[in-house]
């Protein structure tokens, strides 16, 4: 039997990519959200969500390779880079918390869409692409959290209007050449958007 809340949680999260793929206005994703908020049975969910066009499924990865790569100060830090990481992933959170923790990234690109919750990104056992990781926030009266590994070089670009968007001072923001780079773009509504590394 399917749980209704898993399905509202993931009709939110098509919901989310239909929309950072252009096929639906803002508009129509949040009286969709709505709807499917307000659903009383799986039937709903899908009913809000049938007309949206069909994803390819997602391909399967090799095991990421471990390398070693310099961090400043002369210190070293062991990080898997996958080859394989390639496309976009999309992170959405409406009205509620979510967390992502462990190895969850499936791509070189993450689309995280938050509205009136907080949402915890967790960067810190995941493999990254070779070139890098971008993240694109929006955050509406919300709280994004993006905890990144010691030593990982971060760019972060995104802007505030009535909110705050802040990295903590143990977070390096001057890359090296040739290391991954996590770039942090988007816009934050009466919000927060927060960058942290652990001690």
């Amino acid at each position: 039997m399917k749980d209704l809340e898993g399905e509202r949680e993931g009709g939110l999260e098509a919901l989310t990519r239909a929309y950072t793929r252009d096929a639906i206005s803002v508009s129509e994703f949040e009286r969709r959200a709505s709807l499917i908020q307000q659903a009383r049975d799986i039937a709903g969910i899908e009913a809000v969500l049938a007309d949206l066009p069909r994803e390819a499924p997602a391909r399967d990865r090799p095991l990421a390779e471990t390398r070693d790569r310099p961090l400043a100060g002369g210190v070293a830090a062991s990080t898997r880079v996958d080859a394989s990481l390639a496309g976009s992933q999309s992170v959405s959170c409406v009205m509620s918390d979510r967390s992502l923790t462990g190895d969850w990234l499936t791509g070189n690109r993450v689309q995280a869409f938050t509205l009136m919750g907080s949402t915890k990104i967790d960067l810190r056992d995941v493999a990254l692409p070779p070139e890098g990781l971008r993240i694109e926030t929006t955050v509406c009266m919300g709280e994004v959290i993006i905890t990144v590994p010691r030593g990982l070089a971060v760019r972060l670009n995104a802007a505030p209007f009535m909110g705050e968007v802040s990295a903590a001072r143990n977070v390096r923001q001057r890359a090296l050449p040739n290391e991954p780079i996590l770039q942090i773009d988007g816009f934050v509504l009466m919000g927060s958007l927060k960058v942290v590394a652990p001690d």
